[in-house]
């Protein structure tokens, strides 16, 4: 059982490129490849292409996954995503046969975060409150330290909840921008000044909690 993943630099049919050169010899011979090798493809989702260039105006779908036949009978439903582009001219791809719950996320504390006086301060009050019980000290402590997390853990989501809509809001854009940019070349050049005016703006706005932080 084996699975092919990764840029094959070459496209199946003519409208898989846009505003891209296709070479309808290169095609065929990868075509009997796919073909005479008895490899199997699932469609993708989440956009038309994977590859841009040419300041966004060129699009390719030259990333793909081939499984065998084996692989394919075995997981007849997985699914294949492309993620928006964001730091690559590639787009990331999720290929997903099968979900699995691996149970909470753990918590973490970023020391980072005492650079919050507001944060330091919830913290001492939560230590500060008395526990009147007759339990064992080892009990009470515990019992102190899970109240603490839980402080922590509503202050971390209260903190980041805006920034976070912040950012998915940022995302949605690009994303739709670039979706936009694969079907209109007209709206490729609209979508790059938006993104340019609207890119400098969030940016300045998302690092400022990070620039407090480093100084």
């Amino acid at each position: 059982m084996w699975v092919l993943i990764g840029d094959f630099n070459e496209v199946r049919a003519p409208e898989e490129r846009r505003f891209s050169e296709f070479c309808a010899r290169s095609a065929d011979v990868f075509n009997d490849f796919i073909l005479h090798g008895n490899v199997k493809e699932y469609p993708m989702g989440g956009a038309r292409y994977t590859f841009s260039y040419g300041n966004g105006v060129n699009f390719s779908k030259l990333d793909r996954i081939l499984v065998c036949e084996e692989f394919f009978n075995r997981w007849p439903r997985a699914s294949l995503r492309a993620l928006p582009r964001m730091w690559s001219d590639h787009s990331p791809l999720i290929f997903k046969c099968c979900s699995k719950d691996f149970g909470p996320v753990p918590f973490r504390f970023f020391s980072s975060w005492l650079k919050f006086p507001e944060l330091v301060t919830l913290i001492r009050e939560g230590l500060a409150v008395r526990d009147s019980s007759s339990d064992a000290p080892d009990i009470k402590l515990c019992r102190k330290l899970k109240h603490v997390k839980g402080l922590i853990k509503n202050w971390v989501h209260e903190h980041n909840s805006a920034k976070n809509r912040d950012i998915q809001d940022l995302i949605t854009f690009c994303s739709d921008m670039d979706v936009a940019s694969e079907s209109s070349y007209g709206s490729n050049l609209y979508c790059a000044f938006w993104l340019l005016l609207l890119g400098i703006q969030q940016c300045l706005v998302l690092l400022q909690p990070v620039a407090a932080i480093l100084q």
